[in-house]
């Protein structure tokens, strides 16, 4: 995704409406006026489940922190397969951001009783694409956001070696996000 650039304040772009992500490259050309000025974004690739309204306010605050979001199925197929468009498309990236949506579902039996609980989990792809950023990028360089279910981030069944990563609780002003990303070494990669 992308913005319809507003304003231009002192080459600092300012955003207000969403248009599609295949429209813009990761040099996007501005005339202001006073000449064209180059900005080369630092692409982040963005990896999700189905919860696209957290998708999208991901991307929107990226965009608007100065980075350019990646998200696979918006890119072009280029006749590639989906491994070899993720391997594409992560090798022009710097860091990445995985959203753990709680998008399935299953139930398990309790032992000695016919009790059953519930458990939520992301996609598997969602958790493949986990541990490839893992392996390109280094633990240091992604950020796991958690997106609670029915709004707590408990029943979640991940897979044991990811229960040790510190992860960021999704909330609908990104606080969290925004605020590892400032603070974090991103910028520098």
């Amino acid at each position: 995704m992308i913005y319809i650039v507003k304003s231009i304040e002192l080459n600092k772009i300012k955003t207000n409406d969403i248009i599609p992500n295949d429209q813009i490259t990761s040099t996007l050309t501005i005339n202001s006026g006073s000449g064209i000025s180059n900005i080369n974004k630092t692409k982040v690739f963005i990896v999700h489940g189905h919860n696209s309204i957290v998708r999208e306010k991901v991307s929107k605050l990226i965009f608007e922190m100065g980075f350019e979001p990646i998200i696979l199925f918006e890119r072009p197929n280029n006749g590639l397969t989906i491994i070899e468009k993720l391997e594409n498309e992560i090798s022009n990236c710097k860091f990445g951001i995985v959203i753990m949506s709680p998008d399935n579902k299953v139930f398990i039996k309790n032992e000695n009783s016919s009790d059953y609980t519930e458990l939520v989990y992301p996609r598997l792809n969602v958790i493949f694409e986990f541990g490839y950023l893992i392996g390109k990028f280094g633990r240091s360089n992604v950020i796991y956001l958690s997106v609670p279910y029915n709004g707590k981030f408990e029943n979640y069944d991940l897979p044991s070696d990811l229960l040790g990563y510190v992860w960021i609780h999704y909330t609908d002003d990104l606080k969290e996000l925004k605020d590892e990303i400032n603070n974090g070494s991103y910028r520098n990669n």
